[in-house]
Order: C-alpha cells, then structure tokens, then sequence
C-alpha cells in the first residue's frame, strides 16, 4: 500500500530576485516570473495561458517549462532519446544552459516507461554540480527537490534521502518551500517507520501541518496529498481505517477539482485503497464498487502494475463469495495484461541489450584505429595489435549470432501475434455485420410497431370515436334509451382498450429516455411495492449506445427483474451496468432464495433461455451464479465498439 501514496510530486519554485542571480539567465520578460509563479502554485490552467502567447529567448527555458506542461496536463513526455538527438543542435556552451540541459533530460529519464532512474539521478547529480560552482541558491533547491523526489521513488538509502533533504532545508527562502520541505520530511518518516522502525510515533503532527499551511497558501493538490498521506497514516499505522476512509475522501474531492493528469492520476490509487479497506472488512460489494471506479478512471495511460494488482483484488473478492466464474474472468484479465507486461520487458531487454552492444562496438572501433596508429612504430606491435582486433571480431560475431538469434525469436513472436491480432479482427469484423443485421431486424419491428400503434390510434380509434358522435346523437333522440346507453359504454371501453394498446405499442422504452433513464424508471416502479428495493449502478455511461443495443439491453434486464418476482422471493436488487473500452458488462445480483446451477437447466424455465439465445446472437456470454438461500448473480458480458 505505501507505494500506492508514493505518487510523484514535484513542482517549481521561483527564482530569487536579486538581480546578481537573475542576470545570469537573461530573462528580463516579465512573463517568465508568471510562469513560474503559476506552476509553483500548481495553477496549470494559467501557465498554460502565458505560454501559449509567450516564446522566451532562451530555447531551454522553452523546452524546460514545455516538458512541464506536458507531464503536469497530459502526463505524456517526449522519449529521452529523442529529446538528446534533438538537443544536439541547441547551443550549450554556458552553465545555465549545460544545467537546463541536464535537469530536462533527468525528468525525462525519470517518467520514462524504461525504467531510466539511475541515469534520471546521473544528470540531476550533474546539475548539482554546476549550479554548486556557480552559486545559484535558488536554482541548488530546485535539482535538490529533484534528487529527494528519486530517492523518495526508489523506497531505498533513506541515509543519503536525509542528508539531502538536510541539504535542501539550507535553501528554503518562503513558504512554498517550506511546505514541499514538510512533504519531503513525512515522505523520510513514514518510509522509516514502515521499513526500518515500526514503533516509532506516527508523523500524524506533520501531516496535519502541511494541510494547514497548504490549505493558506491556497494549494489545493497539495492540500489533497497531506490528506491522502494522513488517511494512510491512520489506516495503515494507527489500523484506524474510518479516520484514514475519512482523509481520504476529502483528498478524493481536492483531486476532482483539478482536470489534468498530476491530480487525476491519483484518484487511481485512491478508489483501489478504499476498495481494499472495504475488502478487508469483508463488504465486498462497496470493495468492488471501489474496484469499478479506479478502473473507470479517464486516463490515458495507466500502469499496468496497478491494473494487475485491482484485477487481483476483484478475484480474490469474487473468489471469496464463491462466485467462481466471475473470479476466473478477473483473474484471466489479470494474467493476460501480466502476459503483455512480460512481452514488454523483455522487447525493451532486448533494444537495452542491442544498445550496449552498439556502445561497446564503437569503443572497439575506435580503439581499433588507436592501434592502428601505433602500429606504424614497430612490427611487433603490429601483429599483436591484428591478433588483438582478430579475437575481438571473433567475439564480436559470436555475440552478434547470439543476438540475432534472440531477436529472431522475438520477431517471429511479433510477428505470430500480429496474425492472430489480424484473425480477431477478421472476426470482429463478420460480428459486426452479424449485429447490423440483428439491430436492422430489430429496428424493422420497432417500425412495424410503430405502424401498428398508428393505425390503431389514427384509423381504428377515430372510427370508434366517430361512431360514439353517432351514438350520442341517436341516444339524445330517446329512442330505446337504455340501448343506447349500453351501446355507448361498450364503445367507450373498446375506444380505451385502442388507445392503451396504441400507446403500449408505441412505448419504445429508449426513444426519449435512454437505456440508463429507462432502467432507473423500471428499478422506481418495482420498488414502488416496497415489497422489493432495486438498486442501479452504472459506470462509464456518459453517452448514448446504438438503438438496437439498447433495447436489447432493456429487454434483458426487464426479464431478468420479472424473473426475480416471480422466482426468487428477493428482498433486494442491485443491477451494475459498466461500459468498457471493448465490451459492455450488465451485473445483476439479488438475495434470494438461489437455485442449484448444476440440477437447474436454462430450458427448464424462468426466462433465461431466451435471454442467452439474444445474447449469443451478438457474441455475448452470459454466466450465472447461484447458491442456495443466499442469492443469485446473472453476469453478461457483451462486446462492444465506440
């Protein structure tokens, strides 16, 4: 759980203001101490206002506050290697530029997906260096914090992370700095209680002062942050889950204030964190209610870590409750994005591999051509030289044909997995033509109904209603009253009957409603009896889904609740509908009474027959688990596509 709270913070601060130190950056444009000022504050949305109208002389203050930008927006980086073939041409001759240079590339290799910490610490150590020449104090804290945020990462030389931090506290010059300070120092605390010392007193006195002073200063991600790490705090030290469940939905509200990626990207940990605090307490109905929403999280990119580890927690939850069917799907999710984890760890050991050989090769060649140079001198030399390059050759073919091979195996692994990307989607393909069909099948019933509805509304109905006019004009005559009176009630009963047939004929559930509308009216009037309460959670429903699907989906549920009323002699309802980036998920669990899967078949009754038929017609699954007197769970996946 503790790397869950190490999530990367780092920010800038503002450059001093005597002018013996700004002068060395020739900056005199007053937008510059704007910028800065802004992400200080952690206020992207105005830096990136004055940088999309200002270009500062200095192409590495462009680069250094536009690499900012990106990861503080999007979370996204240019490729560390890209970014050194593309510094080649920017010129680099002065201190300060040498110390931009340096501390672009560290944050650069720092987010890298390759995992490039150690050279990240290389080139802020190398920073450090020149700014310690040139006696920059302001510049000094800002790779100082650089340094303390690697070290804190790397959950390791806690002895070295103090004696910077001691270092950094030397720099501190406002309160902003002071509170990154505070930061730093409960990150070192917490890490020694949890690795070195566990009876040491829990920095909740800490935490509490950096909300203070965050909540001054008006920084609201900071402000979340020191509530995220005093709800882990209580959780983890204190084992008070309520007080941490507490501190952590107030960091969840400061996140959700914030629409870029350094705040969103944290919400992710936080819904795992409650989910898992929920499980523990064996509620594992809000735990995986926590599960869902950590997944639904509207990032880009997420780290296929973490997606293991929330997959693992809703296995061992559905496991738990002896739903093994919905375990096995979760715990395939969980091994196929292991598989893919493992693909690429071992692609990237290739390339790094590929690297070092390339590196040690020119080394080779260009002692090659020293030796060379003194072979002119003596003969003896000479042929120990050509001895020399003869065994390196050797050794250098001999790892070249080991190389090749690897990679050959890997291509040809790439390339088996691209066939078979190809056949998914050949068949993806002959589904979708399948699902047209069965949507224009549908749409050309909801059409006749709506025909019919009309008909009997426009032509059926104003003939009765015209033949009641007659009616009352005959009965208004006196001739045979009693009649009359008959004739017309019959025909006020027929002219009803039309309208409500019309109406119910007419109803398409979906045309101004929507299928999440239309599921929440159905769950109200169930649970309008008081006899059955019907819950709905959905997840990820912001927009409309096609027609056809809709009301296929409206059917499904509307059967399944009907079947439960009949059946299950319930209590209460719960119907999750999730929508995913590939496939829809409908979920629907009650308490009832259960049945025993294995002496139950589908024909045997209860509806469910038909509703695994539409189900397979769009390639769908449908799984249904039972135990007896305590409820049954209807789980139906089915393929979808923006």
């Amino acid at each position: 759980m503790l790397k869950s709270i190490i999530a990367v913070l780092f920010s800038l601060s503002i450059w001093a203001q005597a002018q013996d130190k700004i002068s060395r950056l020739e900056v005199s444009d007053t937008n510059f101490y704007k910028v800065l000022d802004a992400f200080r504050q952690m206020d992207i949305a105005r830096a990136d206002t004055v940088l999309s109208v200002t270009t500062f002389k200095d192409v590495w203050l462009n680069a250094f506050f536009a690499q900012q930008l990106q990861e503080f927006k999007i979370g996204e980086n240019e490729r560390y290697n890209d970014a050194v073939k593309r510094f080649e041409t920017f010129p680099d001759s002065t201190p300060v530029a040498q110390y931009f240079k340096h501390v672009i590339l560290g944050d650069l290799a720092f987010y890298e997906a390759e995992n490039l910490d150690s050279l990240s610490f290389s080139h802020y150590l190398k920073a450090n260096d020149i700014v310690t020449f040139q006696k920059n104090d302001t510049l000094k804290a800002e790779v100082l914090k650089r340094i303390l945020r690697y070290l804190f990462k790397s959950e390791r030389n806690r002895d070295v992370y103090e004696n910077y931090l001691e270092e950094y506290e030397a720099y501190l010059y406002d309160d902003y700095e002071n509170l990154y300070a505070i930061y730093y120092k409960l990150g070192l605390q917490m890490a020694r209680k949890y690795y070195d010392t566990p009876e040491l007193e829990t920095p909740i006195s800490l935490s509490l002062e950096g909300i203070s002073l965050s909540e001054k200063l008006h920084v609201p991600y900071l402000n979340g942050r020191f509530c995220q790490l005093l709800g882990v705090n209580y959780d983890l030290f204190e084992k008070k889950p309520e007080l941490g469940m507490n501190y952590y939905q107030k960091a969840i509200e400061k996140y959700l204030t914030l629409p870029y990626y350094f705040a969103q990207s944290n919400l992710f940990g936080m819904f795992t964190n409650q989910g898992v605090i929920y499980q523990e307490k064996e509620d594992f109905r809000s735990a995986m209610r926590y599960f869902h929403k950590a997944l639904n999280i509207p990032l880009k990119i997420k780290n296929k870590d973490d997606l293991i580890l929330v997959y693992n927690y809703m296995y061992v939850n559905q496991k738990a409750q002896q739903r093994m069917d919905s375990a096995v799907y979760y715990l395939e999710l969980k091994n196929q994005i292991q598989e893919e984890l493992n693909l690429e760890k071992s692609v990237l050991a290739i390339n790094d591999i590929q690297t070092k050989y390339e590196t040690e090769k020119k080394e080779r060649e260009n002692l090659e051509l020293k030796n060379a140079n003194q072979v002119l001198e003596t003969q003896r030399a000479f042929n120990r030289n050509i001895s020399i390059a003869a065994l390196v050759s050797l050794f250098g073919l001999a790892v070249i044909a080991v190389l090749g091979y690897k990679n050959m195996r890997k291509k040809q692994a790439l390339v088996e997995k691209e066939k078979q990307l190809e056949r998914q989607r050949t068949a993806t393909l002959l589904q979708q033509q399948e699902i047209n069909i069965i949507d224009a099948m549908i749409q050309g019933q909801e059409a006749e109904r709506q025909h019919l509805a009309n008909e009997l509304h426009d032509n059926l109905g104003g003939l009765l209603a015209t033949l009641k006019l007659n009616f009352e004009q005959i009965a208004r005559e006196k001739k045979n009253e009693k009649l009359m009176l008959h004739t017309e009630s019959l025909m006020d009963e027929a002219y009803k009957q039309v309208r409500l047939l019309a109406h119910s004929k007419n109803a398409g559930v979906l045309a101004n409603r929507g299928l999440l509308k239309a599921i929440k009216k159905l769950a109200a009037d169930v649970s309008a009896s008081q006899k059955l309460t019907v819950e709905v959670e959905a997840f990820g429903l912001e927009n409309r889904l096609e027609n056809s699907l809709e009301i296929l989906l409206f059917r499904i549920v509307q059967e399944l609740v009907t079947n439960i009323i009949k059946h299950a002699d319930a209590r209460r309802v719960t119907i999750y509908l999730t929508q995913h980036s590939d496939h829809l998920n409908l979920l629907v669990e009650d308490d009832g009474k259960g049945f025993d899967t294995h002496r139950t078949k589908l024909k045997d009754g209860m509806g469910l027959l038909g509703i695994e038929q539409r189900i397979q017609q769009i390639d769908g699954t449908l799984e249904i688990e039972s135990i007896e007197n305590k409820g049954t769970s209807v789980i139906i996946n089915i393929p979808y596509h923006d």
